[in-house]
């Protein structure tokens, strides 16, 4: 990627606002919910095994298992909302609105909730808009910028030509992940995602945070037009666009 088409954070409690700001501001399809495909469940054990008091005291398991109200959703509670496919009770399943809070409460507990071990990741999987319906940008500018990236030419055409055209090449995820501080970083396979540079990415005592976006290879040019513009090359929180307010 070319490092001045994509935003670089300052501190780790940037990247809260900035996964607000995109998803809160049209660049993931308003019809379909956030996904989280991993950590959930690491998450949601350790809220339950927590006591009243420590739930109400921890941000973490507010933002996942809270009732409305007072209360607390149980395994069945969620298992159930799941299978029936209640949205609003399922916490797999984030409303865009809703992501700049959990990820915050990620950041602020996951080092408890990894523990010892070498990292720990929160994956929130999403869809971009369809190429030709896109809320903000022109389809000749989504054009341009794969073409840029070097995509396929005849995925592309198959996408302008047809009225519902399929949505996995739209699929992607955010990657936030806690890491042992001691542990070599990992690489990211730029034929299939990015890193988000994170200028301090130190965070508690034993841990540092890192951000990285996945998609599929052919479509990349859409989703780097999709992030380079949600702030300046070194991303103001203070400047983070969030609408659900």
């Amino acid at each position: 990627m070319v490092a001045s088409r994509i935003p670089r954070l300052r501190t780790v409690w940037d990247i809260p606002t900035f996964l607000g700001s995109f998803f809160a501001t049209g660049r993931a399809a308003s019809d379909l919910p956030v996904e989280v495909t991993e950590g959930l469940w690491t998450l949601l054990s350790w809220c339950w095994q927590r006591t009243t008091s420590k739930r109400q005291a921890s941000p973490l398991c507010r933002a996942l298992i809270a009732k409305p109200g007072s209360g607390w959703w149980s395994e069945d509670d969620v298992l159930d909302a799941m299978a029936r496919g209640l949205d609003e009770y399922d916490p797999s399943r984030v409303s865009p609105c809703d992501v700049h809070n959990l990820v915050r409460a990620f950041l602020e507990e996951g080092e408890i909730v990894r523990g010892q071990g070498p990292r720990l990741d929160l994956r929130l999987e999403f869809v971009l808009p369809p190429i030709t319906s896109h809320p903000l940008y022109r389809a000749e500018r989504i054009v341009a910028a794969l073409e840029r990236d070097r995509g396929s030419r005849v995925r592309l055409q198959e996408h302008l030509d047809t009225v519902h055209p399929e949505r996995r090449p739209y699929r992607g995820a955010w990657r936030v992940s806690l890491r042992d501080r001691l542990h070599t970083p990992e690489t990211v396979d730029h034929s299939g995602g990015d890193a988000i540079t994170i200028e301090n990415d130190r965070i508690g005592a034993h841990s540092r945070a890192t951000l990285a976006l996945e998609y599929e290879p052919d479509f990349a040019g859409y989703f780097r037009l999709s992030v380079q513009d949600v702030g300046s090359r070194t991303f103001d929180a203070a400047r983070g666009l969030d609408r659900c307010t």
